[in-house]
């Protein structure tokens, strides 16, 4: 928290590459201490219960999903 702190009087955006969002991760205890969180999702591999199971996380540890963002999508 005091790394996050300090860098929040340091810088405008923080951006931090959290590790895959699921049970085995360190990931929701330091979501809770940012400001906000966008998932990315790879196209055809993320169901919807997982994705709704990892928004429930977050918001479990106080953590605000702002978005997602849907990477690795293919043309039609």
């Amino acid at each position: 928290q005091e790394l996050i702190d300090g860098l929040k009087h340091t810088f405008s955006f923080i951006v931090f590459d959290l590790p895959v969002a699921d049970e085995l991760t360190t990931c929701f205890p330091l979501a809770g201490q940012l400001d906000g969180v966008l998932l990315v999702m790879e196209e055809n591999r993320v169901e919807g219960p997982v994705a709704k199971r990892a928004c429930q996380q977050f918001a479990n540890v106080g953590a605000s999903v702002l978005g997602v963002v849907v990477n690795k999508q293919r043309a039609s």
